[in-house]
């Protein structure tokens, strides 16, 4: 259950898609992209202290995870709530595609909302799912928006989270955003400068949940490219889809300094998952347990020179 403010039961998935028949219904492909999340001329307003946005790639098998995140919801937003992993938080879910495949719904932006409102954005998601077959969807214009367009002006700890199997493009040309942002004056935009700009604005805590491509070169080549623009650490390898949300709850409470990761490991045990589950879990957020570490977040600063280990972003919030 996820409380008061989101009073509905999680939904219970019994077939190997990972997710819920009811989630599936409600999320089948309606063949538009709803008003309520055009992107285009668009300007997402928060006032909370911890906004926290959640990317999805819709396109192929990633259209899952949507899904998947429908049935949990009510789980990840009680979480938050009751472990206190943050205190004043709201979210936005955002759906990408490929821009450059001539797509209707490449860019889907949800307000920031708490409760069971959540459930209306996330029913409208257009789960188009089309794809370039290019190894890369245009993440960069989900980026580009969330650092040009969401004004959260006393964030103290926001999140974004990219959840993808592909890379980026290196550029974002004048009519993708001309066409689907409904810029006028505008350039050819760097999606690396683009992303440094987004790594800033959401203080360091913005990370990709890398579901595997199936394909071992292309896998290499895909986190070759993030880890150019981020912290290896901030790179969350899933072996398991059903995963997501734990380890999303995981970031979350270590980064928050509400839990560390032995800490959290038994909040996982305590709401019933397996042991295979926690292990997976465990074993996939260690390396930014192990960075954390290096740093009492409380009231040291930033280690530096030779103490500080490569790709070390944990500063003092």
């Amino acid at each position: 259950m996820g409380g008061p403010s989101y009073d509905r039961d999680v939904y219970s998935s019994t077939s190997s898609s990972g997710f819920s028949s009811s989630s599936n219904n409600a999320m089948s492909s309606k063949g538009y992209l709803h008003d309520d999340l055009n992107p285009k001329g668009k300007v997402l307003k928060t006032d909370v202290k911890s906004p926290v946005t959640i990317v999805f790639d819709e396109t192929g098998s990633m259209d899952a995870f949507p899904k998947i995140f429908l049935d949990k919801a009510p789980m990840f937003h009680g979480q938050i709530e009751q472990q206190g992993y943050l205190k004043d938080f709201a979210l936005s879910f955002c759906a990408i595609g490929d821009a450059r495949n001539n797509e209707y719904a490449p860019l889907q932006v949800g307000d920031f909302e708490k409760g069971i409102k959540l459930d209306d954005i996330l029913k409208k998601i257009e789960l188009e799912g089309n794809g370039g077959g290019q190894q890369k969807e245009t993440y960069e214009l989900a980026a580009y928006y969330y650092l040009n367009h969401c004004e959260m002006p006393n964030a103290d700890m926001p999140f974004l989270f990219f959840i993808g199997d592909e890379g980026f493009y290196s550029k974002i040309p004048k009519s993708i955003l001309k066409e689907y942002l409904g810029e006028k004056d505008c350039e050819e935009q760097d999606s690396k400068k683009i992303f440094a700009e987004l790594n800033k604005k959401f203080q360091n805590n913005v990370f990709l949940f890398h579901r595997s491509y199936g394909q071992p070169s292309v896998d290499r080549e895909v986190v070759a490219q993030w880890k150019e623009i981020l912290p290896p650490e901030h790179l969350i390898h899933m072996k398991d889809d059903k995963s997501i949300v734990d380890l999303m709850l995981g970031v979350i409470a270590m980064v928050s300094n509400a839990r560390n990761l032995d800490a959290y490991t038994a909040d996982m045990k305590n709401r019933g998952q397996n042991t295979q589950r926690i292990a997976a879990v465990s074993n996939a957020l260690t390396p930014l347990s192990n960075t954390m570490s290096l740093v009492k977040v409380n009231d040291l600063p930033t280690l530096t020179g030779k103490d500080r280990k490569e790709g070390t972003t944990r500063n003092k919030k």
